[in-house]
């Protein structure tokens, strides 16, 4: 395996690479990908349009995620109120949860970036999204006389992880379906 070469700002560029490289190609030759019926759902006639739909979903769940978590993280004291927390402890639990949060979303920039390409990431982020949702839901549903004090907290998380969920699965089923469709072989 070859060290990645760096390109001469003024050095020409080739105009289109294989599917299997990228700015970070070595001189390793690229194995070739499986043929035959069913080998692979990954398809080149995969729609342009649909793949941008798709990474669009997911990065506007990416983003306001990454936001909240920044929130959480870099002001931590504005949100423990919401979660009836005080102190220097409800400020690192805040702040521990935006870093979860942070942990939460590192599978979606590859998805993001090349979703035909890593599929397999589309959807632990859709089942990422559903553990969230069924656990915040839980958690909501044992709140008891808390209810008054987080009730609205985590009735606000439950509702954008289920927007998001709505949102991110249908992109992610027309994605899938039209790979099945555009694949050659595929019945």
């Amino acid at each position: 395996m070859g060290v990645p070469r760096a390109v001469p700002h003024d050095a020409k560029v080739p105009v289109a690479l294989s599917p299997k490289q990228d700015c970070l190609s070595t001189d390793a030759p690229v194995p070739a990908r499986p043929s035959g019926k069913g080998a692979s759902m990954i398809s080149q006639g995969t729609s342009n349009g649909i793949v941008w739909a798709t990474r669009i979903c997911f990065a506007l769940v990416f983003a306001i995620n990454v936001q909240c978590a920044v929130q959480f993280v870099a002001n931590p004291a504005g949100f423990m109120g919401g979660f009836g927390l005080s102190g220097p402890e409800g400020q690192l639990a805040v702040a521990g949860l935006g870093v979860a949060f942070l942990m939460w979303n590192a599978t979606y920039p590859l998805f993001i970036w090349q979703p035909t390409r890593f599929v397999v990431l589309g959807a632990v982020i859709l089942a990422q999204q559903v553990i969230g949702l069924a656990g915040e839901t839980a958690l909501y549903l044992q709140l008891g006389s808390f209810a008054a004090v987080a009730g609205p907290a985590i009735l606000r998380f439950i509702c954008f992880d289920g927007a998001g969920l709505v949102l991110m699965a249908v992109a992610f089923a027309i994605l899938l379906k039209n790979q099945y469709h555009a694949t050659p072989g595929a019945d």
